[in-house]
């Protein structure tokens, strides 16, 4: 129970990273190459630094995009018309994916705040290892979480210990692995969409390059999709 929560808890990091990438490869930063590269460096600003964007932010930011045309402009990728006739696909068919990548992105928000956060605070702590397991009993664990900081005036330290149970529900356990691939699932999907926003800018000449690299880079766009 405690890997799955602990995986559940990175799936959405991966969801929300997905999407941060995907909305920033058209700011005009010729830094990065590819994509790969801006996933890289988001990963090591989310590990150093404490002013990055929080996974919930950016995730909070799709809550509100009820249409699938909504949620592709925020995107900035092609139209549902465009991506249905690049799939050979009715365009019913096309608008439940999109559906599906939103409601991941929804039920993803939901964990990360049901609880008062109890999620991350797992997987935080055992992640960093700063955990004690007490296995008083088969069917359930409980952690014992100490946290240490300073008290406002900054005078003294403030020690607070927290046990936790996590009861071992196989039920729950299985809908949660659900939820992980349904993640996965989506992460699919928005690299499906980039995929076609790719071959249709190389197709239209917005992505410049030499022709044996044009028709290799469509053959595996083509091969990717198909």
């Amino acid at each position: 129970m405690l890997r799955i929560i602990e995986d559940l808890a990175s799936s959405t990091e991966d969801l929300s990273m997905w999407l941060v990438a995907v909305m920033g490869r058209n700011d005009g930063n010729h830094r990065f190459r590819d994509e790969w590269e801006r996933l890289l460096k988001m990963e090591i600003n989310q590990n150093e630094s404490k002013g990055m964007t929080k996974p919930s932010e950016v995730l909070s930011k799709f809550v509100r995009l009820r249409t699938t045309k909504g949620f592709l402009e925020r995107l900035d990728l092609p139209s549902l018309e465009h991506i249905s006739k690049e799939l050979s696909s009715d365009q019913k068919i096309v608008d439940d994916a999109v559906n599906k990548v939103k409601s991941s992105i929804d039920m993803a928000l939901k964990q990360r705040k049901e609880r008062s956060g109890l999620l991350l605070l797992v997987q935080n702590k055992l992640k960093h290892g700063m955990m004690v397991y007490a296995d008083s009993d088969p069917n359930k664990s409980l952690i014992r979480i100490f946290t240490v900081k300073m008290s406002k005036n900054e005078k003294r330290i403030v020690r607070r210990n927290r046990i936790v149970e996590i009861p071992i529900d196989i039920g729950k356990a299985g809908r949660m692995t659900n939820t992980i691939k349904a993640y996965g699932q989506a992460i699919e999907a928005l690299i499906n969409l980039l995929l076609i926003d790719y071959k249709n800018k190389i197709i239209t000449g917005k992505i410049r390059t030499r022709k044996p690299n044009k028709d290799k880079c469509l053959a595996e766009i083509d091969k990717a999709l198909h």
